[in-house]
């Protein structure tokens, strides 16, 4: 670990481990540049806070210490203790045992706490240390991909949790599907662990689990278990036969489980059933069964069934919007679509379960263009097989089954118009179809061109010749260019030329909603949503200092739906609409705000405080875009006329200035 001598490689039961060939460290130990970033990470600053907030300081050491970690220049003050110590470890090796020492505290969940359970325990971590793993840690991140086998997807990064669970689907689809036998067994192993709140637990139990997924592959080799297959090509199939995240093993049979946190689930009929749950001492199941808690394998006939959760999750969330946690009847004054809206479009921002799933799973799609490496591309690649350019999986067609990828697939034709794609080499991007040249592919913007081409299906690579680092571009068609059409092929040639970078590279591809290029979920929703643009007052609402209370009141009331007696007689209710205020006129929200006798006097008193009289607008959205100022020509002329008083207001408006700031 980049100690003085040398680290010989780990050993278990004759497995090789395979290195990476990078130095966890560096030949003159931990500079400067590398710790004094990981101190400032430390968590002193939160004791300072704690601090703060539970009153003055009573001159403790301990919180002058605490004091200087989470001041920004107490690094200075440190700095020559920590990196002695530092460099003392890196030279020997070793450090005083105390500074791994550790205190339990038992924080309090409740006030007046008097039972072990009302209590949560902590681990506190001396400081040296914590920053000692921390700097491994930070080390270790960089490889940790290189060196845990692929069958982990935790703790490392670019692997996710899901990666397994679709995994673990395809191929039981898929086994199913074959008519192959087979079987599922999910178990725990582990007895003992490392220290929570250590920077370097999660890292070391990742290298210990590699121990064991290479025992688990080497009886693989030797024939003591079998993975399942996956693919349509028998010679270059993937074969699968263990899955981890964290210390939860998906494996085949054969292995020792924990009983009492183990299943044995069947992949169709398998012999000598009762001798295999002898063996392995576990009870059996069916599926659907949860792995990493999702359902594995669900019933065709069941997938349907969600609609009506969604529909019931739905009604709660609209039920608690418009009625809190009780159980009398509320009203639901604004449309349920309309509160689905983006806060900007005069919308609360929940979003819809369905279309917000549909953008979450192009994350997938997203991957699968990006992470050619990974197990679960590979794995799903080759049971549907690659589409041109390998960016997505060919149509699913597949009439049976309900294997996860078959339904993130359909949403690449609502996902693909919002690709780019960077061309480089020029071989995974097609010429005509895809967009890389231009603001939509070639073959809409020169359609007769396109109609004459030799290769409609051709890559860009097959379109240029490379010489010397300068491009040639070699389109061919099926017939020499008529008179009228030598001026697409001039603006053709020119916008070819015009890309820079091709031949250099790999292929890739970029998103365009995005000003980095990356995919974003909340992009793609808002893309499939395509809500209509609406002019609504929604900073002067939500930026306020009023409270949240105040602000949806504010937000309903802009809509027209607050509880007046005219909306309740649209409501079935028998009313007579009449003011409750001034006993004269019908009880419209705009009435009841703004035009009621009563309520105008005591508007103009309020405003005569400041020596101002205002003709109120049409309704209280107009009144809410004049407070905030609207700077539209048509609210300007509105604010110009709404306004007589003083002499200096009248100025101000026909200046042209906003009646808002006059105010």
């Amino acid at each position: 670990m980049g100690f003085a001598e040398a680290w010989s490689s780990p050993e278990l039961a004759g497995v090789e481990f395979t290195g990476t060939g990078y130095s966890l460290g560096h030949s003159d130990g931990s500079g400067e540049e590398e710790i004094s970033p990981v101190a400032g990470a430390t968590d002193l600053a939160g004791f300072h806070r704690f601090i703060d907030q539970s009153g003055p300081s009573d001159g403790s050491s301990q919180q002058e210490t605490d004091y200087l970690w989470s001041n920004s220049s107490s690094w200075a003050v440190v700095k020559n203790e920590v990196m002695s110590t530092f460099q003392e470890f890196h030279s020997t090796g070793v450090f005083e045992k105390s500074l791994n020492a550790s205190f339990i505290v038992l924080i309090p969940k409740k006030g007046n706490a008097s039972d072990i359970k009302d209590f949560r325990p902590i681990s506190l971590v001396g400081c040296i240390y914590k920053l000692i793993a921390k700097v491994f840690a930070q080390r270790m991140r960089g490889v940790m991909d290189g060196i845990i086998s692929d069958s982990q997807n935790a703790f490392v990064g670019g692997r996710q949790i899901l990666d397994s669970v679709l995994i673990a689907d395809e191929c039981v689809d898929s086994r199913l599907r074959n008519g192959v036998p087979g079987v599922l067994s999910g178990f725990f192993g582990c007895s003992r662990g490392v220290r929570q709140c250590d920077p370097l637990s999660s890292f070391l139990f990742l290298i210990v689990m590699k121990g064991l997924s290479k025992l688990m592959r080497r009886a693989e080799n030797l024939g003591l278990i079998k993975g399942f297959r996956v693919g349509r090509d028998i010679a270059n199939q993937v074969e699968i036969s263990h899955l981890l995240f964290a210390d939860d093993t998906l494996a085949v049979s054969g292995l020792k489980v924990k009983v009492a946190k183990s299943v044995l689930v069947l992949v169709r009929n398998v012999q000598d059933l009762s001798s295999l749950v002898t063996v392995l001492g576990c009870r059996v199941s069916s599926f659907p069964i949860p792995y990493l808690g999702l359902p594995l394998r669900v019933s065709p006939r069941l997938v349907g069934s969600w609609d009506s959760v969604i529909d019931r999750i739905e009604q709660i969330q609209r039920n608690f919007l418009w009625g809190g946690r009780g159980e009398e009847f509320k009203y639901h004054l604004v449309r349920w679509e309309q509160v689905c809206k983006p806060i900007k479009l005069g919308g609360l921002g929940i979003r819809r379960l369905i279309p917000f799933n549909q953008a979450l799973l192009g994350k997938w799609l997203w991957r699968y263009g990006k992470e050619s490496h990974r197990p679960w591309r590979r794995l799903v690649s080759c049971r549907y097989g690659d589409d041109v350019g390998g960016w997505t999986t060919r149509p699913v067609s597949i009439a049976v089954g309900v294997g996860a990828w078959k339904f993130i697939r359909k949403g690449w034709d609502a996902f693909s118009p919002n690709v780019r794609f960077r061309v480089r080499d020029g071989s995974r991007v097609r010429f005509w179809e895809d967009l890389w040249c231009g603001n939509q592919p070639l073959c809409r913007t020169f359609p007769r061109l396109f109609s004459i081409a030799a290769d409609r299906h051709a890559t860009v690579a097959n379109c240029y010749q490379l010489d010397n680092s300068r491009i040639t571009w070699n389109v061919l068609f099926r017939r020499s260019f008529q008179d009228w059409e030598l001026e697409d092929v001039s603006i053709f040639l020119d916008q070819l030329y015009r890309q820079e970078g091709i031949g250099r590279g790999y292929d890739n591809l970029t998103w365009i909603p995005s000003s980095h290029g990356r995919f974003e979920v909340r992009s793609l929703f808002l893309c499939m949503s395509n809500f209509a643009s609406y002019d609504f007052p929604w900073k002067t609402i939500w930026r306020s200092m009023a409270p949240i209370r105040v602000a949806f009141f504010v937000w309903t009331t802009v809509w027209g739906k607050i509880l007046t007696i005219d909306n309740s007689r649209k409501r079935g209710n028998n009313f007579v609409n009449w003011c409750c205020i001034c006993k004269q006129n019908g009880e419209s929200v705009d009435h009841l705000l703004l035009h009621c006798s009563v309520v105008h006097d005591c508007w103009n008193l309020i405003l005569g405080f400041f020596g101002m009289y205002w003709v109120m607008p049409r309704s209280t959205k107009e009144l809410i875009h004049a407070w905030r100022g609207c700077r539209c020509v048509s609210c300007k002329n509105t604010y110009r006329h709404a306004f007589i008083g003083s002499s200096p207001i009248m100025d101000k408006a026909h200046q042209g200035d906003c009646p808002s700031k006059v105010i």
